[in-house]
């Protein structure tokens, strides 16, 4: 029920919600490869208590191919109509103690309609090592980039729009995220990660006749995060509980114009850090009953301080 921008979209864990965009920081699922996916998490509902502020409406998780015992060599082709084609080429492992995965693909729509094309290219890379049975660390790496034109939205299309001039965009993704796994005993594993998000895009829109309304406007858009997270994990199957510390600091610089026959600039700018710790008790207090209690305290800097709660029963009514 809430807007995009209110819910948090995450490949492998890392945040790809870039607030500086036009969108208000909801993330395009377009601009994402299939082919790198093996499959997806949703949590529903205001998770703003474990993942701050910009969980309004839940959490995405979209989570890459991982290696599998042995050796493995995949590749994908596709093609259609209009020019379409997509391929990717996979190289992925796994053994006792190390895994690895190595991916690259790209995508061209072609131009099933008049002026609409987008084109993207992604690598993907990753890979573990479990020095003992109790530890596990992780490192992946992710690099996309793409370009698109279309019409402007609701000016109509190939067929209505009063001007054939096209939006254009082009952007640049990396992503890496560290992370140490750490098995302390049966009920207790802690996890410690860093991880980092840049990206940069720059679009073009010509407006849409007679330019009252939406005027010819354009930016170029910097941005990038870094995160730091400690989260303990303590309990078993009826009982458990994650309580953990984090830090996010986020720079974001974006230079355009709206052009309303005199240009007029629209920067913004922004610099912040945010100091969290967070809690959060789950109970299964019936067969069919669970009970759920959250607490988040968050220290931004230059602002007040936010505390977020939640408390919840999820009752199974039947089979």
């Amino acid at each position: 029920g809430g807007e995009s921008n209110f819910t948090v979209v995450m490949v492998d864990g890392v945040q790809l919600n870039n607030p500086t965009n036009t969108r208000g920081g909801s993330f395009d699922f377009g601009n994402l490869s299939l082919d790198s996916v093996e499959r997806i998490e949703i949590v529903r509902g205001a998770q703003s208590a474990i993942y701050g502020s910009d969980a309004l409406s839940g959490v995405i998780n979209i989570i890459t191919t991982r290696p599998r015992v042995g050796h493995q060599q995949v590749v994908n082709v596709e093609g259609g109509e209009y020019g379409y084609w997509r391929g990717a080429v996979t190289f992925a492992g796994l053994t006792d103690s190390f895994g690895y995965k190595v991916q690259v693909g790209s995508r061209d729509s072609g131009e099933p309609v008049k002026g609409s094309e987008q084109r993207s290219d992604e690598a993907n890379l990753g890979f573990t090592w479990s020095p003992a049975n109790q530890h596990k660390l992780s490192l992946d790496y992710r690099y996309a980039d793409g370009d698109r034109n279309s019409y402007p939205e609701q000016s109509g299309g190939p067929l209505l729009a009063q001007s054939d001039d096209l939006y254009t965009s082009d952007y640049t993704d990396e992503s890496w995220a560290a992370t140490w796994h750490y098995q302390v005993s049966t009920l207790w594993q802690s996890t410690l990660s860093a991880n980092r998000y840049d990206r940069e895009e720059r679009y073009e829109s010509p407006g849409i006749v007679p330019y009252t309304n939406v005027p010819p406007n354009r930016a170029d858009t910097d941005f990038e995060r870094t995160n730091y997270r400690w989260v303990n994990r303590v309990g078993n199957e009826q009982y458990w509980l994650h309580a953990g510390v984090d830090r996010r600091e986020e720079q974001g610089h974006s230079v355009g114009t709206v052009d309303f026959g005199v240009l007029i600039p629209t920067e913004f700018e922004l610099d912040r850090a945010t100091n969290g710790a967070f809690v959060d008790v789950n109970a299964w207090v019936a067969s069919s009953t669970l009970l759920q209690a959250s607490a988040r305290y968050d220290d931004p800097d230059n602002t007040d301080s936010e505390e977020s709660y939640k408390l919840g029963i999820k009752q199974l009514l039947s089979d």
